[in-house]
């Protein structure tokens, strides 16, 4: 009894631990574009809507060249990792205006391989963005807003 006790907190503290990378196992991914950046993908099952307002989760698994570009950025920043290939995905949440045809981003989170965040932000009072047509904006908002015209 005591050995399945054990066994089981053992098991509790692996899944609590990498609590990003069990969120991201556990949405509705589906793909939306690739780029020179990497590959977008969706939370088609997490999108929460509020009258005009549609809000979702992506996830982007970066390129060689995407990971260049953020490691660049976040040393900018004076926040980049040691590594320069340690950026492995994003999860960030987006909000459409899909009446008004805008988009926002309002958190970012950059993750390592093996699940462990390397860079967390909230973005408060970003401001609205024109979504423009062709952009991963435009492809996502298509998508969450049921095709924008």
């Amino acid at each position: 009894m005591k050995t399945m006790t054990l066994r089981i907190v053992a098991c509790c503290a692996v899944l609590f631990s990498l609590p990003a990378l069990s969120d991201a196992r556990a949405a509705g991914w589906e793909f939306c574009e690739a780029n020179a950046s990497g590959h977008l993908y969706y939370d088609k099952s997490g999108i929460v809507k509020t009258g005009d307002i549609a809000r979702v989760r992506t996830m982007t698994i970066f390129s060689d060249e995407g990971k260049a570009r953020l490691h660049a950025a976040l040393r900018k920043a004076g926040r980049a990792p040691g590594n320069p290939d340690a950026p492995s995905y994003s999860i960030t949440t987006q909000e459409f205006d899909c009446a008004g045809k805008k988009m926002k981003i309002t958190s970012v989170t950059i993750y390592s391989e093996r699940g462990a965040s390397i860079h967390f932000s909230v973005i408060q009072d970003s401001g609205w963005d024109d979504i423009r047509p062709g952009t991963n904006g435009g492809i996502l908002g298509s998508l969450v807003c049921g095709g924008l015209k």
